[in-house]
């Protein structure tokens, strides 16, 4: 099966020096589609040869990415212009020279922009069901590519043909939808029909003194899994309501601890009369496999000014791994469970009824929405001592809580190891109740910066199986 490489090269690959301004990374296959459509469309460049096995390529199922981990450097603030002369010219068109006057005077914004400093290459692989008719032509649309990303990001660009797979090298970028969880936007069958298209209602778009808007073709977007984010996790969201549901069920967040372990009573339950094996069970509360568990996270109400500190919520959270009729069996049952504190062998003190429409939650959208900065909602119980002669190594220490968590080091731009809240409605680390078996381990609350956004839930630390380390929006 031949393999199509594509290698692109920004000139800007020096240490610390802006080589790429888009916000994802890597540069999707989209981009780069029509980064080369562009190129091939200049004067001289591969023309309808280009364009011809462009259409071929789109045809192809998504490519594999190997590149670098870049680094996120500083914003910058530049003057770009706005692109409002549409405005302008329908100011003139209804007679109205002086606010036509206003807006022209305004045709400059101060954009903030946060580039990437890219030490290497990015390689995409295409790979082909048969032979393609003109290989040649790939090679002109390599030499057309002068820029990918901004009009800054001057870029090079060559391409080969394998026969057999290479080793790949870097991180790796590849299409998954079990485990993938960035979705890149992809060139699809029709591609360069639509984009022509586009182009030349854009060209018509000023007609009888009137300026008529021109909608972008829609992208079309694959899952990949990313290398550099954290493990993906499914999850589901219930809601804490008081044994006759006659309203809601809030539990001081100094006792979060109790309710991960009343909800890993029901789970226990759930599991049991759906019928699972004891293996399977043992999996799902942490006796086992790792990938094979459910993580049960209480949400306290933090993060805003109104936070009170308590949970009213439960995230209940697992790998895309454990076998989704596992994970269906459990959940379904889980349904009004009741929620029983066995340490008192008392009657039921709440019931679990799932969130119907997380978009509508006030509050949970700060623990799953994407973020660039995620500090502590609850204590983050550190796996393990770095000190040495009785004095911290902090740097150790995160790197470790990082390793532990399944974070890439390169992903995180920065990562503070606080001894207290950052965030209002955070209970202390002496006012929450941990297990005993990690009681006299460290307890911070870490905030961590990524260099792109992330989506939650992130849980960090040896309490995450206990309903610790739960991060939320920094």
């Amino acid at each position: 099966m031949p393999i199509l490489h594509l290698t692109v090269h920004w000139l800007a690959d020096a240490p610390g020096q802006p080589s790429y301004h888009g916000e994802e990374w890597p540069p999707s296959p989209a981009r780069l589609f029509r980064a080369l459509l562009a190129g091939a469309c200049q004067p001289g460049g591969a023309g309808q040869r280009g364009v011809a096995a462009l259409q071929r390529l789109e045809s192809l199922e998504p490519p594999v990415i190997l590149g670098p981990a870049p680094e996120r450097l500083a914003p910058v603030r530049t003057s770009v212009p706005n692109n409002d002369g549409d405005q302008v010219m329908d100011a003139h068109h209804r007679g109205r020279p002086a606010q036509a006057r206003r807006r022209e005077s305004k045709l400059r914004t101060m954009r903030l922009r946060q580039p990437w400093s890219v030490p290497g290459p990015v390689e995409y692989r295409w790979h082909c069901p048969e032979p393609d008719p003109d290989p040649a032509a790939f090679d002109l649309l390599a030499e057309g590519l002068t820029l990918l990303g901004q009009g800054a990001d001057l870029a090079t660009a060559t391409a080969r043909w394998q026969e057999v797979e290479e080793p790949r090298w870097g991180y790796q970028w590849a299409p998954d939808s079990t485990f993938g969880a960035e979705l890149m936007a992809v060139p699809r069958t029709g591609e360069v029909d639509r984009l022509e298209a586009a182009y030349q209602q854009s060209r018509q778009r000023i007609r009888g003194g009137r300026v008529a808007g021109v909608a972008e073709p829609p992208a079309t977007r694959v899952a990949y899994r990313d290398p550099l984010a954290p493990p993906a996790l499914r999850f589901q969201a219930f809601n804490l309501r008081l044994p006759d549901d006659s309203g809601p069920l809030a539990v001081p967040g100094g006792e979060a601890m109790r309710v991960a372990g009343m909800t890993r009573h029901a789970v226990h339950e759930a599991a049991r009369l759906s019928g699972l094996d004891e293996a399977t069970i043992a999996g799902l509360l942490g006796h086992g496999d790792p990938e094979q568990r459910l993580y049960i996270a209480p949400v306290p109400n933090v993060a805003h000014q109104w936070a009170d500190g308590r949970v009213r919520r439960v995230l209940i959270a697992a790998s895309p791994a454990l076998p989704q009729a596992v994970w269906d069996a459990v959940l379904l049952r889980l349904t009004a469970a009741e929620l029983i504190d066995r340490d008192r062998r008392s009657e039921a003190k709440g019931l679990l009824t799932p969130v119907p429409r997380l978009s509508d939650d006030k509050l949970l959208w700060r623990f799953l929405e994407k973020s660039t900065s995620w500090t502590a909602a609850s204590p983050v119980v550190l796996p393990g001592f770095d000190t040495r002669r009785g004095k911290p190594r902090p740097a150790k220490a995160a790197r470790r809580l990082l390793r532990y968590a399944g974070i890439p080091e390169e992903a995180v731009r920065r990562i503070h190891l606080n001894k207290a809240p950052s965030i209002p409605g955070v209970c202390s680390t002496g006012g929450v109740e941990v297990p005993h078996y990690l009681s006299s381990y460290p307890r911070l609350f870490p905030t961590l910066e990524f260099h792109q956004p992330v989506t939650g839930p992130l849980l960090l630390g040896a309490g995450a199986g206990a309903g610790l380390g739960l991060l939320t929006h920094g």
